[in-house]
């Protein structure tokens, strides 16, 4: 994501020529982040069927434990609210 330099428009020429300098003369800045999105898809062994699916995502994580440590947490925790799982 880019956010570019300052300023709304002012009124008539003068103002619209001060806050466009602006704009274009002041620096912006980016924002960067990283989303790791992971699809989990449960099968029953015996009739091979697809049991359950989610998807899920995890913003910025510290490393990739983490990320793992946070959606596997989420989906055990949807799955027992389903009572997919003890």
């Amino acid at each position: 994501y880019y956010a570019g330099g300052a300023g709304l428009y002012g009124y008539g020429y003068y103002g619209f020529y001060g806050t466009t300098y602006a704009k274009v003369h002041e620096p912006g800045y980016f924002d960067t982040s990283t989303t790791i999105r992971v699809e989990t898809n449960l099968y029953s062994l015996s009739t091979d069927a697809l049991v359950w699916t989610g998807q899920s995502a995890t913003v910025d994580p510290k490393s990739i434990p983490d990320a793992r440590g946070s959606i596997t947490h989420a989906v055990a925790q949807k799955l027992k609210e389903e009572k997919l799982i003890p």
